[in-house]
């Protein structure tokens, strides 16, 4: 086995993001191995991708279809994680070409910051979703690393243990079988998912993304265009949290899942009765770390990422 961080950047061809990515990369002198996806400008290329996609898992699991930039996405996951399996990397680093890395994140690699088994760290996170309180440090207690007690939504830049390779691709069987972050439970599967804090990469998609065409489908314009006439009129940190505070009776009562938005109950615990079962009770309890309530604070952050430490619109 190679013991050596790898840093595997998942991009296009001619994605206008990935020249920052390299330059950045190559500023803090980080080694790197690109993987492009396939743009599907043609049947062949389309039917290369789709022969990776389990239509009837992604259905069962999320109770919707996935575009084909979204299937793309996770053929390339796929395609890097058996890249990985074949070298026999102990651990690797995944990124996504919209990623801008900090100093800190290359302290980590240049001081081979190395897991056993079956484990995910992530080096950004989203809310909605929950920490244990417990930590460990790295890199002499600059670098604080939790355990998730909920699902989390940091898929775009992580480390990934071999063992956690292997046990992905069995399970999946290689095939894309639901969303990108992430297609499989992972406690039920006895992943750790890890976090760190602070945040060691930040996305910053340059007002681009692939996946955009995907999304607008998924979502009804009007929908869409009457939250950014809120966001407009009353600003993000007041809207977001009238949305919280709305999502928490919508979600533990079961509504979208009573009105058959979502059909897999495993899928819908683990996505949203759970995440805002803890958003309601830890007001009051202040058991675990909430993401909603740090990924603002500049103090999540290192020096050179703080202009990140902003209140953001997200899809839901």
């Amino acid at each position: 086995m190679k013991k050596e961080t790898i840093l595997m950047v998942m991009s296009m061809k001619n994605s206008p993001r990935l020249p920052f990515l390299i330059k950045r990369l190559k500023k803090l002198n980080l080694k790197y191995k690109v993987f492009n996806g396939i743009e599907g400008k043609n049947q062949h290329e389309r039917n290369q991708v789709y022969k990776y996609y389990n239509k009837k898992a992604v259905v069962n699991r999320t109770s919707r279809e996935m575009g084909f930039n979204e299937i793309g996405s996770g053929y390339t996951f796929l395609r890097v994680l058996k890249y990985c399996l074949k070298k026999k990397f102990e651990n690797a680093i995944l990124l996504n070409d919209d990623f801008y890395p900090s100093t800190l994140f290359k302290e980590w690699v240049d001081k081979k910051i190395y897991f056993k088994g079956s484990k995910i760290i992530g080096f950004q996170c989203f809310p909605p979703g929950f920490l244990k309180k417990n930590y460990e440090t790295v890199l002499n207690g600059k670098v604080k690393i939790y355990e998730a007690k909920t699902h989390l939504f940091n898929s775009g830049c992580n480390q990934v243990t071999l063992e956690f390779i292997k046990k992905f691709l069995k399970i999946t069987n290689g095939k894309v079988v639901g969303n990108g972050d992430y297609p499989i439970d992972f406690k039920k599967n006895n992943i750790t998912m890890l976090q760190t804090l602070p945040f060691l990469a930040y996305p910053d998609d340059k007002n681009f993304s692939f996946l955009i065409q995907d999304r607008n489908k998924l979502e009804k314009i009007s929908l869409k265009n009457s939250r950014k006439f809120f966001y407009k009129i009353f600003g993000i940190k007041f809207v977001n949290t009238i949305f919280n505070i709305l999502r928490i009776p919508y979600y533990i009562l079961f509504i979208p899942f009573l009105l058959g938005k979502y059909k897999n109950f495993d899928y819908y615990t683990e996505y949203y009765f759970e995440k805002y079962f803890y958003k309601l009770i830890n007001p009051i309890f202040n058991i675990y770390i909430d993401i909603d309530k740090i990924y603002t604070l500049k103090s999540s952050y290192p020096k050179d990422l703080e202009n990140y430490a902003n209140y953001r619109v997200f899809d839901e």
